[in-house]
């Protein structure tokens, strides 16, 4: 059982904010796969990106020849009139240089375009419990409910 503040937004508070990242591709399938396993954002699985669009920061950002993915943000499940926000991480050398909320604007812009709204989860207790619920609050984002949730996954 995982306990969890879920989180919503309505009314974004984006303006002015640098996009700063690319939209992600099958390509970087394995290199998001190894930002969230470093980084533990919460479920987050190979191909996951297929439940919606992720945007993400390439390593060459921060120094020439790097070419990993240093912080992305995306879209998972899809209710009537609301797009759930997740994968939001950034590798431990960029926290504070503001990749995080960069990702979770450039997300939130395509979701209010289309004339919805957003809600995200925060595990409570997390390393990064604070600084998230911080950076949502700024961003737009409202507590809404605590919840705890199950996570099963299929065996292969």
């Amino acid at each position: 059982m995982v306990p969890l503040f879920q989180m919503a937004c309505t009314e974004p508070v984006i303006e002015g904010i640098e996009l700063l990242g690319r939209e992600l591709e099958g390509t970087d399938n394995q290199q998001m796969y190894d930002l969230a396993r470093l980084t533990d954002p919460g479920p987050f699985e190979l191909n996951t990106w297929r439940m919606g669009r992720y945007f993400g920061v390439d390593g060459t950002e921060l120094q020439a020849g790097r070419t990993d993915i240093v912080a992305m943000a995306g879209e998972r499940f899809r209710l009537p009139g609301w797009v759930e926000i997740s994968g939001v991480c950034s590798h431990p050398d960029t926290r504070g240089k503001g990749y995080a909320k960069s990702m979770v604007a450039q997300v939130m812009q395509g979701i209010f375009e289309n004339d919805l709204a957003a809600f995200l989860h925060v595990r409570k207790g997390s390393p990064s419990e604070a600084s998230a619920v911080a950076l949502y609050e700024r961003l737009g984002f409202y507590h809404h409910q605590d919840m705890v949730v199950q996570i099963f996954m299929r065996d292969e």
